[in-house]
């Protein structure tokens, strides 16, 4: 790894500032728009949704120049904060220029979502990792450190332009041309969005601050050599996630939004919840039990304590999915306040806890105090859900869902007292245990019977 531990941690707090400029340029936008899009689909409305879409690109586009702009003229106030005994202001600029190009894509994400175009939505995610990963190892190659920033400065073109051909290749319009004239963004429509926007907008750069304390930390307590360690498992388990996230985020909340019978909101939420379940845990699993494998594969030999790190972390990710479908519910069903106070809650316990599991824990200080967050998180929602709307989970996700939290914990407690070759038996054996619980014996004869199918079409 061309750029090192120290490099990791450097990268990891330009990916804070990048991620708290995003939730501020989107003025939490895209969560109105998926919402109001959905609504009005139902109706029919037409003329509505393209209003909807006029105000949304204006407002992500000019807020994106207006917030490169502040960060490029506080650079070094920004710089104190994320590195105070370096300077890196540079860096900082070139993110600047990078956060410009943000509002397009997010742009034409949003808009894809909201019209449930998951396909698109996956070769959009694929292309855009695949050009993003080449330039990145390229520039880094003959650039080193230096390569990241630009690298992440071409990736910001690249995912507009990608995000721009696939809207226009699924009938979506640019909406280039009414960037310059103010009559067309509608203030009423704005403040409709800004309602749902306006609560996660603050919750989400709570969370992101606390974040960016948390990592400033590190960096003091282990310089950038543990904050590298500790960026590069976070890295590895964020890109695993991405691949159930954007694959549910891109329909899930719209999805949700068009069920007004409750009957069938409950039975679909289950049914999300559950097929997720099966999906990820044998991921999350394999990553578990071979991080030591896959950290010099993405790595190198030199962060090898991330490998522990990364085991962890699958447990905190079988939770983070689980949310990815119950949060979407909290937000159909209005409940803001609980939304709220639940992640600005979360960004006090991050940092509060992580100080306080520190000198036990070390770097998994962090997993540990994000994982009880959201396994926190998860209890209230549900609680919620369950006391105002009667929607609970069924036996056999609860079930379910316990067992997979069980079986990655006693894996994690066990890992390093057994072989390779004993991992993989477990594996095998633990697989087989899961599915067993969570395939019904009629789902198994349907899955059988369609193997048998297809065998017979081949011969």
């Amino acid at each position: 790894m061309l750029i090192g531990t120290a490099g990791i941690g450097i990268l990891g707090q330009l990916t804070n500032l990048i991620n708290i400029s995003n939730f501020i340029l989107t003025l939490g936008l895209p969560t109105g728009l998926v919402n109001e899009i959905s609504k009005s689909r139902t109706q029919n409305n037409k003329e509505h949704i393209e209003k909807l879409r006029i105000v949304f690109f204006i407002s992500t586009v000019w807020a994106s120049l207006i917030v490169s702009i502040i960060v490029f003229i506080f650079s070094h106030k920004i710089n104190a904060v994320l590195f105070p005994n370096n300077n890196y202001s540079m860096y900082i600029n070139l993110i600047a220029l990078y956060i410009s190009t943000l509002g397009l894509g997010g742009a034409y994400n949003a808009f894809l979502s909201a019209n449930k175009l998951v396909t698109p939505i996956m070769y959009l995610s694929i292309i855009t990792s695949f050009l993003n990963s080449l330039f990145t190892v390229v520039f880094i190659y003959f650039y080193s450190m230096d390569g990241i920033v630009y690298g992440i400065l071409v990736n910001g073109i690249i995912n507009g332009a990608v995000g721009y051909y696939f809207c226009r290749l699924n009938g979506i319009p640019s909406y280039i041309k009414y960037l310059t004239s103010y009559k067309f963004l509608n203030t009423k429509l704005l403040m409709q969005l800004l309602k749902y926007g306006s609560i996660s907008i603050a919750s989400s750069i709570a969370i992101q601050i606390s974040s960016i304390w948390v990592m400033s930390f590190l960096i003091k307590n282990t310089d950038t050599h543990g904050a590298g360690i500790y960026q590069a498992a976070s890295n590895l388990s964020n890109q695993y996630l991405n691949i159930f996230i954007v694959a549910v985020n891109s329909f899930i909340l719209a999805h949700l939004a068009e069920i007004h019978n409750p009957e069938n909101l409950k039975k679909e939420f289950n049914n999300s919840l559950r097929l997720l379940l099966l999906l990820s845990f044998p991921v999350l699993l394999i990553i578990l039990c071979y991080s030591k494998l896959m950290i010099p594969l993405f790595y190198s030999n030199a962060f090898s304590e991330s490998a522990e790190l990364l085991s962890l972390l699958t447990v905190f990710g079988f939770l983070k999915i689980c949310s990815v479908v119950i949060l979407p519910l909290v937000i159909v069903k209005n409940h803001f306040t609980t939304w709220i106070v639940t992640d600005i809650l979360f960004s006090f316990w991050f940092p509060f806890t992580t100080y306080l599991l520190y000198p036990y824990f070390n770097l998994k200080a962090p997993i540990l105090s994000n994982t009880l967050g959201i396994f926190i998180a998860l209890i209230i929602y549900l609680f919620i859900l369950y006391k105002k709307d009667q929607i609970t989970l069924n036996y056999n996700n609860i079930f379910l869902f316990f067992t997979g939290l069980l079986l990655l914990i006693i894996h994690f407690l066990v890992l390093n007292k057994i072989n390779f070759w004993e991992i993989s038996i477990l594996v095998s054996a633990t697989l087989l245990l899961f599915y067993y619980i969570g395939i019904s014996k009629l789902e198994l004869i349907k899955l059988i019977n369609l193997a048998k199918i297809k065998i017979k079409w081949k011969k």
